[in-house]
Formats: C-alpha cells, structure tokens, sequence
C-alpha cells in the first residue's frame, strides 16, 4: 500500500483498534504511509490523525486520501454473529447505509482506490475450519454473514 515508485500514500482507516484493523494499522504505519484514523475515540499509543466519525454520521466529511480501508462494524459489544442484538434494523441502518454513505465521502476526498473488509460469515458457521475462497458461494445464516 505504499504506492507506486516509493510515492506514499495517505489512507483513512476505520476500525483501527479491533481485531484486524490494528494489524492494518501497523502494516501502513510500517510502510510509511500517512494514515487518518476514522473513529469514535484515538486509538492510544497510535502517532497518526485521528478525525472523529460514527457509520452513524449522516453526512461524513473526510479529509482528502488516496485510500479508504474500511474495517469498522457497529455491533453490539463482544458480539459479531447476533451483534444485532434486539434490533436488527439499527444493525442494518448503520452498517449498510452508514457504509455506503462512507463510501460517497471517500470518493468526494479524492479516494481512488477502497479497501473493504468482510467476514468468513457470508459463508454460514457450517464450513467451520474449511479453507474459503472467493469464488465459495454464499450462504449466511445470520444477519452479520
């Protein structure tokens, strides 16, 4: 992600402090790039910008980037599978809608290129421990997958 030629690049990230994005955060840090963490609250110990931002915002203003990675998940805490919880179309609105609102800002700030993170989910819990593909059909069986 460090660009082409040794050009670095200036990425947002979202999630930066959950399960995967504090590896991506590491990774782009590592590489040089510059990076605008996308979050509720900085993530501590971390030396890059940090600009407030809820998938609830309803209308995001980002700075300018090349890239967006997008690791975040509105959930319910300690919960993936089932992190609806008692409301299921919250769940949605903010995921869904409040991505795609994301995304349209991205674009906006100049992001050329986005990065969206995903789950094995899409694939149900009956192919637990099989190795998955991006060509394996989907087959969810919760709202998260």
């Amino acid at each position: 992600m460090g660009g082409k030629a040794g050009v670095l690049m200036h990425v947002l990230l979202t999630g930066a402090s959950g399960t995967v994005g504090r590896f991506i955060l590491k990774r782009l840090l590592d590489d040089g790039c510059t990076v605008t963490l996308l979050g509720r609250r900085p993530v501590d110990g971390v030396a890059a910008a940090f600009q407030a931002y809820d998938l609830a915002d309803p209308d995001p203003q980002l700075p300018q980037a090349d890239a967006l990675v997008h690791c975040a998940l509105v959930h319910e805490p300690g919960k993936f599978r089932g992190g609806e919880g008692g409301d299921p179309e919250r769940f949605r609105k903010l995921n869904v809608d409040g991505t795609r609102r994301l995304f349209e800002a991205a674009a906006k700030a100049g992001c050329r290129t986005v990065v969206f993170l995903s789950s094995r989910a899409v694939y149900g819990d009956h192919r637990q421990g099989e190795k998955l593909t991006e060509t394996d059909a989907p087959a969810p069986d919760t709202l998260y997958g």
